[in-house]
């Protein structure tokens, strides 16, 4: 993820100043040492589940920042079953699939019950559909655009209380705001949930097509639907 990517500046925006930031599947490392490095953040602990990523991380912290490393933690962890729950307040799990980051966070157990900003690369209703039904609150979205396409940044807090919700609500979320970057996002999940519509269709399956359809009418209804 380059610096100027709108995820990366998206992201940074809910990470909370002098937050004891967890970055989950760090890959280059560049969110929490910029973080680190601008004084937004306390202390940055990266993990990742495969060495070269990690150990990339470190040359590149040791390099850039030796100044900062007393405040820079790094383990080789799947998830959260290595980490340590006394080093971090906020979690960052980005550039993941919906349905990982579900799984991530379930088998994280208490240790995932924090306030995260999450960045799903696809099956965001997955994603909303866990968070709700484990005792968790969407607090925020966002809707970064880069190119052609359009994602969503979600700030999430575990309140250990489950929130009520319909198939809708798992594709456009409950907020919907008003503004040309939920638009955007919408009119680029439309044609996904058309292509999702037309294969359950020919495979017969009638209750996940009705589910899809209903979204479709939903999308229609707020005027984004061609």
């Amino acid at each position: 993820m380059q610096t100027n990517k709108p995820r990366l500046k998206a992201v940074e925006s809910l990470v909370p100043k002098g937050a004891r930031l967890l970055d989950i599947g760090a890959d280059h490392g560049l969110l929490p040492l910029r973080l680190l490095a601008r004084g937004d953040i306390y202390s940055a602990y990266l993990t990742d589940v495969n060495k070269g990523p990690l150990a990339a991380c470190q040359h590149r912290a040791l390099v850039d920042f030796p100044h900062l490393m007393d405040y820079i933690g790094f383990a080789i962890s799947d998830g959260f079953k290595e980490v340590d729950p006394r080093f971090y307040d906020f979690v960052t799990i980005c550039g993941m699939g919906g349905e990982l980051i579900a799984r991530i966070i379930e088998e994280g157990g208490e240790k995932a019950h924090r306030s995260m900003a999450l960045q799903p690369m696809s099956h965001a209703e997955k994603l909303r559909a866990f968070l709700w039904t484990h005792g968790f609150t969407i607090k925020e979205e966002l809707y970064p655009r880069e190119g052609h396409r359009s994602y969503v940044v979600m700030l999430v807090k575990y309140t250990g209380r489950g929130t009520r919700f319909t198939a809708t609500d798992t594709y456009l979320g409950k907020k919907r705001p008003k503004t040309e970057e939920y638009w955007f996002y919408v009119k680029g999940l439309a044609k996904t949930v058309k292509k999702r519509l037309d294969g359950e269709t020919l495979a017969g399956n009638k209750r996940n097509a009705n589910t899809l359809k209903r979204v479709l009418t939903a999308i229609e209804s707020l005027g984004y639907l061609e």
